[in-house]
């Protein structure tokens, strides 16, 4: 960074970084479902068959007759099980890599200094241009359809150049040595901001705020702002690969269970004619199908955008030193939002049933099916497709969510000290949501105090975490309670069934799910007056009762097995956590 004096009080300022992060999962030796399938059923498909997909659009027929040396036993017990050692090394030799590598370069000019004087001081301006780029790589490695080798999936996402000028007026009115009333400082801060994207054109967004100081102990403040987000690289997709955002971009459909009010071509398919009110379909019933999940580039998505506004009051009372406390309660809009829809929310909702295309009896085309999986522009399909295919979902990440929520947060901090017994300290915070509500394009719908309707975030009402903490010299002791409020479970796997309006959106219905409460420890003793000064050692202990979260029917986190039984977005299924650390400074 680079700061130069253009005059006595105007300043210029050059910046820029470079910044790139890597992170990667990689599994050694893990199961091969393909040799699984090799070695239990002599093809590398569960449900028999031994034609494979193959990168490029290619097929292969993929066949073992199965001896005693490469067959898997299952119907023996251990001590008499008859899988030889080499058909478990074989079963357990997968090897996987998914690594990304994100890379930002960004410059930026700015001039600052005063305009002119008011009579509530100096009007201020700050302007700049700035420039970032991004990039995004993804690498991907994965056992292959046939059990013997290995698929490469690499996808270069991006660039991204954003061109941005801003301009920020800082606006004094009222100071103090004005003497008005119950007025003692007032200030506007007024900015605008321009963004030019590479790939979604350009943005103005503004942004107003006001702070009212009515004394030492009172302050009032407000804002109101417009945003523009546009679409996540990783949510775009590869353009020169059919705009996957993966190994794959199509695959055998999950069940579903369709509605016949808002599908009635759903009696053409086989063993749904006499159906009147949901024919299940998909995986294991006889009428399988496709299911797409496309990046954004794919479906012409738009920028997301926004707008929000809030009020607030901050509190230091004069009579209580060390106290403070503030309270705001703030609304934000978000419209477009970019997101890849849940299937039960296609089917169900009437805005995304455009989503859902239901084949003729004898099944899809193949001119269907080919437009649908988009290979021919470079997208790839998962190993194995069902034959017939009746339906075709389409899960692309589009602009499909749109949120109206309000809510308020507060939270007051007491520093209590004591002539011998060190210092007390009592602290809470709180959020409280007010409203949430949700559309998908048509009518809106309140998700308030639920969990689970969406895949990307809980909209739980009521969440608090407050301290009780004690320091003395070099010691300090805290303690934290945390809590979340009861909430009803919206998942479709709730035992109790979400009860659904006209329009497919929910109006109730679903699990009750129990308040949850635990307590955190931190302790510490910071080193002075030594070759340690400045250093700590400490410990800290999460869920110190070692309280289970409570019981929620369905799977949040998509981390497959173990997930179940617990909200991943609100809980911790590993219990008591002790950590035990030293932290020195040089």
């Amino acid at each position: 960074m680079f700061d130069y004096k253009v005059t006595d009080s105007w300043t210029a300022t050059l910046s820029g970084s470079l910044a790139r992060s890597n992170s990667f999962q990689r599994g050694r030796n893990v199961f091969c479902s393909v040799c699984a399938n090799l070695s239990l059923n002599g093809s590398p498909n569960l449900g028999g068959g031994t034609s494979v997909a193959l990168p490029g659009g290619q097929t292969a027929v993929v066949t073992q007759a199965l001896t005693a040396a490469n067959a898997l036993d299952v119907w023996n017990g251990p001590g008499n099980n008859r899988t030889a050692q080499s058909v478990y090394n074989y079963i357990y030799s997968a090897n996987t890599n998914n690594e990304h590598q994100n890379n930002m370069y960004q410059g930026k000019l700015e001039l600052q200094g005063p305009l002119a004087t008011l009579p509530g001081g100096d009007l201020r301006m700050a302007a700049g241009v700035e420039y970032m780029h991004f990039i995004q790589d993804v690498y991907g490695l994965t056992p292959n359809s046939t059990g013997n080798g290995y698929v490469n999936f690499i996808s270069n996402l991006g660039p991204r150049n954003v061109k941005s000028g801003y301009l920020e007026l800082y606006v004094p009115l009222i100071d103090e040595d004005m003497g008005i009333g119950i007025i003692q400082k007032f200030d506007l801060s007024i900015s605008g901001r321009i963004d030019d994207y590479s790939d979604f054109g350009s943005t103005t967004n503004p942004k107003i705020a006001a702070n009212w100081i009515v004394n030492d102990s009172l302050k009032f403040r407000g804002n109101y702002a417009k945003s523009f987000v546009a679409p996540p690289l990783n949510q775009i997709g590869d353009p020169r690969q059919g705009y996957i955002r993966g190994a794959t971009g199509t695959g055998s459909s999950a069940v579903l269970d369709v509605p016949v009010a808002a599908y009635p071509e759903v009696r053409n398919l086989p063993g749904c004619e006499t159906v009147t009110t949901v024919c299940r379909v998909g995986a294991g019933t006889g009428r399988e199908g496709l299911d797409r999940s496309l990046g954004a580039g794919f479906a012409g998505v738009v920028p997301q955008t926004g707008s929000s506004w809030s009020i607030g009051m901050d509190l230091t009372p004069s009579f209580m030193p060390g106290f403070s406390a503030n309270v705001t309660y703030w609304a934000n809009i978000f419209k477009g939002g970019v997101a890849s829809p849940a299937q039960p929310l296609i089917i169900n909702s009437a805005a995304l049933r455009d989503r859902l295309q239901i084949c003729a009896s004898t099944g899809c085309t193949p001119a269907q099916i080919a437009a649908f999986t988009n290979v021919a522009n470079g997208a790839t399909t998962a190993p194995v497709l069902p034959s017939p295919v009746y339906f075709l979902i389409n899960r692309d990440v589009g602009n499909v969510l749109n949120l109206d929520v309000q809510g308020i947060d507060a939270q007051f901090n007491y520093r209590i000290p004591t002539s011998s017994a060190g210092t007390f300290i009592l602290g809470a915070s709180m959020t409280y949501f007010t409203k949430f509500d949700q559309d998908f394009g048509d009518a809106s719908f309140s998700i308030l105090n639920t969990s689970g309707y969406n895949s990307q975030f809980p909209s739980i009402q009521t969440k608090g975490r407050a301290q009780l903490g004690w320091e003395n010299e070099n010691l300090a002791i805290d303690i934290f309670a945390n809590y979340t409020g009861k909430y009803r479970n919206w998942i479709q796997t709730s035992v109790a069934p979400v009860t659904l309006g006209a329009n497919g959106n929910p109006t109730g219905g679903g699990d009750n799910v129990r308040s949850d409460l635990n307590f955190d420890l931190h302790i510490a003793y910071n080193f002075t007056g030594s070759f340690m000064k400045d250093s700590q050692i400490y410990l800290d202990i999460k869920n110190v009762f070692d309280r289970d979260p409570p019981f929620y029917n369905g799977n949040t986190t998509g981390a497959g097995v173990g997930a179940w039984g617990f909200n991943g977005f609100t809980s911790n299924l590993l219990g008591r956590l002790v950590s035990v650390g030293f932290r020195a400074q040089f």
